[in-house]
């Protein structure tokens, strides 16, 4: 079984740039994707030109930060932020798409004019999976032939299966790596447990198939501490992916680690 292990929220701080790299350089991170509205943005260019076998993507954003684009009012509140992923999830359709198009056309054209290329496409809260939005997303794909994440959640049923038969992507999704990894850290046994964790979840890979384990990384600084829900989270996800047994558990359950490059 191939496995991509990309770290989502590039570009959010330093801090979680540095975990991201760091997973890469001694653990079994093999991609990232870039937040390009973020505010470490530059300092996470630095990091990739630094590291050119990182596979690196977009984490097209529309509900964190705010938009690189000045006139896209539909995707704003009163202060020019994006709306938060509640707002938008409740209320998709007050997003028209075509500012949708041009908001993230920009993020990826910013990314590509550090002269780097990007490996794939992914958004961040899966903003993508509410109302129309998969079809911008789709259409960037196809627009510069770039693979993306397999997962559409409800919006599934929705798509034309053709479409997605057109579409380059992993052959399957695992989301909660970064919840198992803190459950893990609880265990009596741990180094046990992380030997049956890791089994478990090749015995359900299929032989010959390609998954994609999206992870979040990270060290702690102001802005990681201000996201509750992440910040203790991310130290235990970045030594979980630094530990040279997890490498080793790897492969001896035979997960090849690869970039969407590899597809």
């Amino acid at each position: 079984m191939k496995v991509i292990v990309n770290a989502d929220d590039l570009g959010l701080s330093k801090a979680v740039n540095y975990g991201i790299i760091d997973s890469y350089r001694n653990g079994i991170v093999t991609s990232a994707a870039i937040l390009m509205n973020a505010q470490e943005v530059e300092h996470a260019i630095e990091l990739i030109k630094a590291n050119p076998q990182l596979g690196v993507g977009i984490h097209l954003v529309l509900s964190s930060g705010k938009p690189l684009l000045r006139i896209v009012n539909s995707l704003t509140d009163e202060k020019g932020n994006f709306k938060n992923i509640r707002e938008i999830s409740q209320h998709p359709d007050l997003l028209h798409l075509d500012e949708v198009y041009k908001e993230w056309d920009e993020q990826i054209k910013k990314f590509i004019s550090y002269g780097l290329v990007p490996t794939h496409l992914n958004c961040h809260h899966n903003v993508h999976i509410h109302g129309h939005i998969y079809k911008v997303f789709l259409d960037l794909a196809k627009k510069y032939n770039l693979p993306v994440r397999n997962y559409f959640g409800k919006a599934a049923d929705k798509i034309d299966p053709l479409v997605l038969s057109n579409t380059k992507m992993p052959d399957s999704y695992v989301a909660d790596f970064d919840f198992d990894i803190s459950e893990l850290k609880k265990a009596e046994d741990f180094r046990k447990a992380v030997q049956e964790f890791i089994s478990i979840l090749a015995k359900s890979l299929k032989p010959g198939k390609t998954a994609e384990i999206v992870v979040h990384p990270g060290y702690i600084d102001e802005t990681v501490m201000r996201e509750p829900e992440h910040y203790l989270e991310r130290t235990d996800v970045s030594s979980f992916l630094m530990d040279p047994e997890i490498k080793n558990l790897f492969k001896k359950n035979g997960l090849k680690l690869i970039t969407f490059n590899n597809l």
